[in-house]
């Protein structure tokens, strides 16, 4: 449930002000050994470069088969290769990542009128209870009224 190499990730600054924790960051993980994420250098949305700081807390967030997966970490250290930053920071305590399940679809309460005609030229009429991808109960037995057709 941690990032793999070359996987997106998304960064928050904890300890910038306001206006700043509201930006999220991009960046992408380089290298994985025992204790450290090797990350690129984070860009804003603008394709601007940020800097970190070492000590600077950040919370990380990545998608993980339909789920977000968040954990807070800070920037251990940072090292240039050929004109390229890295910065590493510390692998989470399994206790400290948050995973959260994401809806593939949306689901609004509402009643529909439904007709339906039955054998022997009946109607049934009633209102729909539920209607979603997963469940199948339409039919609400409450309500429902029977009228002759003609």
């Amino acid at each position: 449930m941690l990032p793999n190499i070359g996987q997106v990730i998304q960064i928050q600054l904890e300890s910038a002000d306001e206006s700043q924790q509201k930006k999220p960051l991009k960046s992408r993980i380089a290298e994985v050994d025992e204790r450290f994420f090797w990350i690129e250098a984070p860009i804003d949305a603008k394709g601007r470069f940020w800097t970190l700081d070492n000590g600077e807390p950040l919370s990380v967030s990545f998608m993980d088969n339909g789920a977000t997966v968040s954990f807070p970490t800070k920037v251990a250290g940072q090292h240039k290769e050929k004109n390229i930053r890295f910065y590493f920071i510390e692998k989470p305590d399994p206790a400290q990542i948050t995973r959260t399940q994401r809806r593939s679809y949306l689901r609004v309460e509402t009643e529909l009128d439904v007709a339906v005609r039955l054998a022997g030229n009946r109607r049934l009429l009633t209102v729909t209870r539920d209607i979603s991808k997963r469940r199948r109960n339409v039919v609400r037995h409450e309500r429902v009224r029977f009228a002759s057709s003609g």
